[in-house]
Formats: structure tokens, C-alpha cells, sequence
């Protein structure tokens, strides 16, 4: 998981996955009652990148739903089945 653009951002940022797509990884975190974001291909883009996720962070995320991601980010990118 990489930063899509070099620049400094508020509340929301796009990530690039490596190896699986943002819908696999946003469904498999659904089903742990986890929101992981919003998949770029959702938005009716031209030739959207499916490997590209928005995330959104504010205040209302306590520590434990960051660290809960987190960890969900890095199993899926090991193996999301």
C-alpha cells in the first residue's frame, strides 16, 4: 500500500494496492464490519484504476478502528480469501 500522490493531504487520501483489487479488499473488510474505504472504480470514472482506493480519516476514528485497518490491510495483502 502506497500513497498515490506525493502530496500533503486532509482527511482523505488515495492509496495504490499491490496485488489485489479495492473491491476484493473492501469486501473482505466488510465482513469483519470494518468501512475500508471507497474503491476508485466506483465512481463511474473512465478506465478507473482498480487498484486504487480512497480513504477517508477524521477524529470520529478512535486508535483501535486505524490499528483494526491497518491490520486488515496487511493480511489482505498477504492473502484476503
Amino acid at each position: 500500500v502506497k500513497p498515490r500522490v506525493a502530496a500533503p493531504f486532509f482527511n482523505e487520501l488515495l492509496v495504490e494496492l499491490d496485488g489485489i483489487s479495492a473491491e476484493e479488499l473492501v469486501r473482505a473488510a466488510l465482513a469483519k464490519d470494518l468501512l475500508a474505504g471507497v474503491p476508485i472504480s466506483r465512481l463511474g470514472l473512465p478506465d478507473p484504476d482498480a487498484n486504487l482506493l480512497l480513504l477517508a480519516v477524521t477524529d470520529a476514528q478512535t486508535d483501535r478502528d486505524l490499528d483494526d485497518l491497518v491490520g486488515h490491510f496487511a493480511e489482505c495483502t498477504r492473502d484476503c480469501s
